[in-house]
């Protein structure tokens, strides 16, 4: 993970990757935190819980579905 981006950025790009690629319900906080090298300090500042950092997750996944549709429809 690049670490010259922001600590949220990076919690919220792994946090991103590990749900796609485990579902939400399979990865914690603590594996969010070890894999972006953000403590969990940090994470909970940007996100107060785990279901703040899903819902923000499901916005921007709901963001890039729409946005992509948006530019296939329009060819």
């Amino acid at each position: 993970m690049n670490k010259d981006i922001a600590p949220k950025d990076r919690v919220f790009q792994t946090a991103s990757r590990l749900f796609y690629q485990n579902g939400y319900r399979a990865i914690g906080v603590d594996a969010i935190a070890a894999e972006s090298g953000i403590g969990k300090m940090t994470l909970y500042r940007h996100y107060p819980s785990k279901d703040d950092l899903i819902v923000a997750y499901l916005q921007d996944s709901d963001r890039v579905f729409w946005q992509n549709f948006e530019e296939i429809t329009r060819q």
